[in-house]
């Protein structure tokens, strides 16, 4: 059963139920419109210690610069 968003295809349409489709067609889509180079989900996901040791520290710096105003 094929997803409710695809698209019915043209008669005669290739594909590639029993051998590849000729050409390279790439991995593009109809959501390339919406696809970005990067992500900061996942440098903070792969970053997390960095992350929380800088915010650490600011809240520390924050927090001295407070008490001692």
């Amino acid at each position: 059963m094929a997803s409710a968003a695809t698209p019915p295809l043209p008669p005669g349409h290739p594909d590639n139920l029993h051998a590849p489709v000729p050409g390279d067609h790439g991995a593009h889509g109809r959501f390339d419109h919406g696809a970005r180079r990067t992500s900061w989900q996942w440098w903070l996901h792969h970053h997390a210690p960095e992350a929380i040791a800088t915010l650490t520290a600011g809240l520390l710096a924050l927090a001295l610069a407070l008490v001692l105003r």
